[in-house]
């Protein structure tokens, strides 16, 4: 989780969850103390970008959500291509901090 916030801050990625939000892990899934939507648009991404990996994020909550509610018996993988340097190393270690603050990981 550390090393996970660390690359975060240091990409410019805000406002993350706290250390202590991530260990602290809430009593429920649906309790999460942090939220994706609150990350801000990058000083050199462009407005496009940061579109698109909103809209990677909020599939991704979808079918986070689906799992975790077991509405479905079958959640199908999710995959995420692009070149280098598009973000999509950011985008999953959202998804993972996502993951950890929902007491999943």
């Amino acid at each position: 989780a550390e090393t996970t916030l660390g690359d975060l801050r240091r990409k410019g990625v805000s406002p993350l969850p706290s250390l202590n939000e991530i260990v602290n892990k809430p009593s429920s899934p649906f309790d999460v103390p942090w939220s994706a939507d609150l990350i801000l648009q990058g000083q050199s991404q462009s407005l496009e970008s940061f579109h698109e990996q909103r809209q990677c994020i909020k599939i991704f909550e979808s079918k986070l959500s689906s799992y975790v509610s077991a509405e479905s018996r079958d959640v199908k993988n999710f995959i995420i291509s692009g070149g280098p340097g598009t973000g999509k190393t950011t985008a999953e270690q959202i998804m993972l901090l996502i993951v950890m603050t929902a007491g999943l990981v």
